[in-house]
C-alpha cells in the first residue's frame, strides 16, 4: 500500500496530459469536493488540500518536471546526459 498518492491519479489525468486538461480536471474536482459547496461529499476519497497540491505542482512546468523525474519519467523524453552531440 502506497503512503503517497500519485498527483496525476488525484486529478484523474494521464502523465502526459496537457496543462489545459489538468486545469479542467482540477476545476471539476474542486467543484465536487469544495467544502463551501452544498453538494460536497463528506468523506470524499480526495480532499480539497490534495487537489490544490496536485494542481500547484502539475500546473508549474518546473515543479512538474521535478515531480516527473522523481517518478522516474521525463515529459520531454530526453536525458540531460545525452551522448549525441551536434557540431
Amino acid at each position: 500500500m502506497a503512503t503517497e498518492k500519485n498527483l496525476y491519479d488525484i486529478l484523474g489525468v494521464a502523465r502526459g496530459a496537457p496543462t489545459e486538461q489538468i486545469r479542467s480536471a482540477y476545476r471539476r474536482l474542486a467543484r465536487q469536493v469544495h467544502p463551501d459547496v452544498g453538494s460536497a461529499v463528506q468523506g470524499a476519497s480526495v480532499s480539497m488540500a490534495e487537489i490544490n497540491y496536485a494542481w500547484s505542482v502539475l500546473s508549474d512546468p518546473v515543479r512538474r518536471r521535478e515531480y516527473d523525474n522523481s517518478l522516474g519519467t521525463t515529459r520531454s523524453g530526453t536525458s540531460s546526459h545525452s551522448s549525441a552531440t551536434r557540431e
